[in-house]
């Protein structure tokens, strides 16, 4: 039986960080590119992405929350900025909607 080291966890997370932002800026690509044959898609598919990012997001804290982690001041910054821009886009989706 092999021993996972400490480092063996950080790279297994720092290449998890590395395939979710790939995967982020290839659906970034295939929306811009797609983006004048599919237009109806554009709102399921950014509402569909916060949902399984929030999932993640909340889902990781409270795993590290719970072995003890005290995420560093800058991790907590990057929690709370996230929360607020989804915030800000749930707003300018209710302004679109009424508008």
């Amino acid at each position: 039986m092999r021993t996972v080291r400490p480092h063996d966890d950080r790279a297994r997370a720092a290449l998890g960080s590395l395939s979710a932002v790939g995967a982020g800026v290839a659906g970034f690509g295939a929306g811009v590119l797609f983006a004048d044959r599919v237009p109806a898609l554009a709102w399921p598919a950014l509402v569909g992405g916060v949902v399984v990012h929030l999932f993640g997001m909340v889902g990781a804290m409270r795993l590290q929350s719970a072995e003890g982690y005290r995420p560093a001041r800058l991790e907590r910054f990057g929690y709370w900025a996230c929360w607020l821009i989804i915030g800000a886009l749930f707003a300018y989706a209710i302004a679109e909607w009424l508008r």
